[in-house]
């Protein structure tokens, strides 16, 4: 028979970090990722709906004006944040807005 588990049992509380911080520490290579390509990037960017304005509250048109400029500089951080397992608290937000 298998075990019984009782709907009283405590589960520890873990956060995104802690376990970033867990794998990382335990990682014993770098070919978990395939690096993002600077063209992938900015074919987001230029991709940008006019809907996506984020909680830094920059408009969408900031990001698909100015594609070619940023992504460079976006493909290295999010390269440089799949090789090192680490992503902030801050990236992980999201902010839901009900249209009634």
């Amino acid at each position: 028979m298998g075990r019984s588990h009782s709907s009283c049992e405590t589960v520890p509380h873990f956060s995104s970090d802690d376990f970033n911080v867990h794998y990382a520490g335990i990682s014993t290579t770098d070919k978990y990722y395939t690096p993002i390509s600077f063209l992938q990037v900015y074919n987001c960017l230029k991709a940008v709906k006019k809907t996506a304005t984020g909680s830094d509250g920059i408009p969408y048109s900031v990001y698909c004006e100015n594609a070619h400029n940023l992504a460079e500089i976006y493909t290295y951080i999010i390269n440089y944040l799949l090789h090192h397992s680490r992503f902030p608290e801050l990236f992980k937000l999201s902010f839901t807005y009900w249209h009634i």
